[in-house]
C-alpha cells in the first residue's frame, strides 16, 4: 500500500491481495493444529488426525493453485471476474495434464516438509 500512497499508481495493488491469499491457507492451518495440539489432544485423539488431513488438503489445492498461477495464468480475481472460465479450464487440465499432476504432488510435498520440520 505504500508503493500506492507514493507513486499514485494502482498497478501493482494485485500483488498485495496475492501476498495476503497465499497466507490464508498457512494460517488456517496453523491455527486449527494448534488448537488441536494444545488443547482437544488428551481428550480427542481423532481430532489430530482430522487436522492433518486438512493440513494435507489445503496443501494439495494451494499447491494446484501455483499450478494454475504459473502455467494456467491464473490469478486469484479470475473467479469472481471468469468463474466460468476457470473451472472449464480446471475440468479439461486436472487429470489430463500429467504436469498439473506432477508439479502439484512435488510441491505438496515440500509444503508439507517445510510445515512438518518448523
Amino acid at each position: 500500500m505504500g508503493h500506492v500512497t507514493f507513486t499514485e499508481n494502482f498497478g501493482g495493488i494485485y500483488l498485495t491481495w496475492n501476498l495476503f491469499l497465499a497466507w490464508v491457507p498457512f494460517g488456517i492451518a496453523c491455527i486449527v493444529e494448534d488448537l488441536a495440539e494444545h488443547r482437544f489432544i488428551e481428550k480427542w485423539g481423532i481430532l489430530l488426525v482430522l487436522v492433518w488431513l486438512l493440513i494435507g488438503g489445503s496443501s494439495i489445492l494451494s499447491s494446484y493453485g501455483v499450478y494454475l498461477g504459473r502455467f494456467g495464468r491464473w490469478n486469484s480475481w479470475h473467479v469472481a471476474t471468469h468463474p466460468f472460465e476457470l473451472v472449464r479450464y480446471i475440468g479439461d487440465n486436472l487429470l489430463q495434464n500429467p504436469v498439473a499432476i506432477q508439479l502439484t504432488l512435488a510441491f505438496s510435498f515440500v509444503m508439507l516438509s517445510t510445515y512438518g520440520v518448523f
